[in-house]
């Protein structure tokens, strides 16, 4: 187990048992991706102390395959873990010929070691293979079975179906693309992230939307603008887990416009469907906000410079109170622009108008 980042916070004056209440911890399972984003020096103690006047304990713990992380996470204060699939994607884990110890070498080892180094690792090490999709699945039930009894949120890291070192020519009979194992493991997070209600941070969404050919520089790694993308879509799923609540002070919350697509940046609200104060129920649409002007870059050349419109209705993803409208309705607003004032309910105080949590909402498209 790695120590604690640059982000922990310092030990304060000892107390007794009964009066020491650890800080949150938040722990890091440094793959490439991870440590890049989320793992920056001083990045999520920074932003938490930015976000709320609360202090979190960062640990990072050595990459890992999924099948190792749960032997390292013990420490009953961790309120979240944030692991990556890249690690089990690309595989790059070496067993001991002898004890059966396991070694995962640093990304891009094979660039930096010394000619001596590889020589040991590759002579007293044998590599094993990647571990299979139903392996990967195995392993991450477990995870978030060990997350649940913690109390702790999970948030995965799934990786890009880019894969810039394979060519078709080079696919070798009966051995799977890496393109083709990245899909299946997309797949089955869909599948696996709401039966074990873990969080999924869709890093092939968002490297493609960046452009994936320009931002995946081998399989599992991406590019600084790429890590910064997923380090602030992180922190917004963050900022919102339930087991955080403490953190962010999610007890008053703002109602944001939601990020439909990558056109989706600037709109205007249409309509109200609930006014303020007054209760929201799960499902419950609450204002339609209208995104115009819309570019296809895929239109045949004769309807590319048509103008083109979304109509997105906002849904309320949890149960809640609408304190205050802050954008009514015919305001032009932006994808993260706070349009009302959310509490838990109708005795919270809502004094904090700007809150950091968001509430949860859903979206559903009305028209074209």
């Amino acid at each position: 187990m790695g120590q604690p980042s640059a982000d922990a916070a310092q030990d304060g004056p000892a107390t007794t048992p009964s009066e020491q209440v650890p800080s949150p911890r938040i722990a890091l399972v440094c793959a490439d991706d991870v440590a890049r984003s989320l793992g920056r020096k001083g990045f999520i103690g920074s932003r938490v102390a930015h976000l709320a006047d609360a202090e979190v304990d960062v640990l990072s713990l050595d990459a890992a395959p999924l099948a190792l992380v749960v032997s390292q996470l013990h420490d009953p204060s961790t309120r979240l873990i944030v692991v990556s699939l890249a690690t089990d994607f690309v595989g790059e884990t070496w067993r001991h010929r002898d004890d059966g110890t396991l070694v995962h070498p640093p990304p891009g080892y094979r660039d930096h070691w010394a000619a001596e180094d590889l020589a040991s690792l590759e002579g007293d090490h044998e590599l094993l293979p990647p571990a299979s999709v139903d392996e990967i699945e195995r392993d991450l039930r477990r995870l978030a079975e060990h997350a649940v009894a913690m109390g702790a949120e999970l948030l995965v890291l799934n990786v890009s179906t880019v894969t810039p070192e394979e060519k078709v020519t080079s696919f070798v009979a009966g051995a799977e693309p890496l393109a083709i194992r990245a899909t299946k493991i997309d797949l089955m997070l869909d599948r696996l992230a709401p039966e074990l209600n873990f969080s999924v941070v869709d890093v092939d969404r968002i490297v493609a939307e960046l452009g994936a050919g320009a931002h995946v520089t081998a399989s599992g790694r991406y590019t600084d603008e790429a890590c910064e993308a997923i380090a602030e879509e992180a922190m917004a799923t963050i900022a919102e887990l339930p087991a955080l609540n403490e953190l962010f002070g999610s007890d008053v919350m703002r109602l944001v416009v939601p990020r439909y697509d990558k056109r989706t940046v600037h709109g205007t609200i249409v309509e109200w469907h609930r006014q303020a104060p007054g209760n929201v129920v799960r499902g419950e649409a609450l204002f339609d906000v209208r995104f115009d002007n819309l570019h296809y870059r895929l239109e045949e050349p004769k309807r590319a410079k048509s103008h083109r419109a979304l109509l997105v209705s906002v849904l309320a993803a949890h149960d809640g109170h609408l304190r205050e409208i802050l954008c009514p309705a015919g305001s032009p607003v932006e994808v993260g622009t706070a349009v009302a004032v959310m509490t838990n309910d109708e005795h919270t105080p809502a004094d904090a108008a700007d809150a950091v949590a968001a509430f949860p909402v859903g979206v559903k498209v009305a028209t074209r």
